[in-house]
């Protein structure tokens, strides 16, 4: 016999930048609105960061696509772009 276990997803991943529009070099600082064990920054300028709350330095103009990937217990992931 198997004993199944579901495990809770974690709580939606959901961040905002404190400024979007800015001339290069630009910083922008992210901010995660949620709780969660670890996470996943990919700035779409091949940069990643792995803390909660990260600042970031634009040095190219362009449009960037940022993604925040979290993490909860046992590997359960959610993205949001």
């Amino acid at each position: 016999a198997y004993t199944l276990v579901a495990i809770p997803m974690p709580p939606p991943a959901n961040f905002f930048a404190d400024t979007l529009i800015g001339c290069s070099p630009f910083t922008a600082h992210f901010i995660d609105v949620g709780t969660h064990l670890s996470y996943f920054w990919n700035f779409g300028d091949s940069q990643i960061s792995l803390v909660q709350q990260p600042s970031h330095l634009y040095v190219y103009t362009g449009t960037y696509n940022v993604t925040l990937t979290v993490y909860g217990y046992y590997g359960c992931t959610v993205s949001k772009m």
